[in-house]
């Protein structure tokens, strides 16, 4: 059995700015982009969990690995925006993956507010 991985984004992680240090701001993490991801609804203690929003809370899986807690997940198609507020390693046979809980981010409310990622990708 493997994971279905139906959506693709990219990773956000807050880095310094160039011209004020003390600021930091999202800057797309070009070793992390284009990643393969799958997005659930998370359930109501996955999204106590998170300190997140019943029906903003989601959780997600991919094989991909060095997400950080913090990480902004940007979905490619629908710009849906997502901080990770958890994560875990997760064994799924044949593939070690992660499984993570992510947020939707205060930007994009309508989209998502919380999340957790289990496996070895995202959490």
């Amino acid at each position: 059995m493997s994971l279905i991985l139906d959506r693709v984004c990219d990773v956000w992680r807050l880095q310094a700015d160039s011209n004020n240090s003390n600021k930091e701001s999202y800057q797309l993490y070009t070793p992390l982009s284009d990643i393969a991801i799958n997005t659930q609804p998370a359930n109501s203690e996955d999204t106590i969990i998170a300190g997140g929003v019943f029906g903003q809370a989601y959780i997600a899986f991919t094989t991909a690995s060095g997400i950080l807690e913090g990480d902004k997940l940007i979905m490619q198609v629908t710009g849906e925006q997502m901080i990770v507020r958890g994560k875990t390693s997760w064994s799924m046979a044949p593939s070690r993956s992660q499984r993570f809980l992510a947020a939707r981010s205060a930007s994009d409310r309508a989209t998502c507010l919380g999340g957790r990622l289990q496996g070895r990708s995202i959490l």
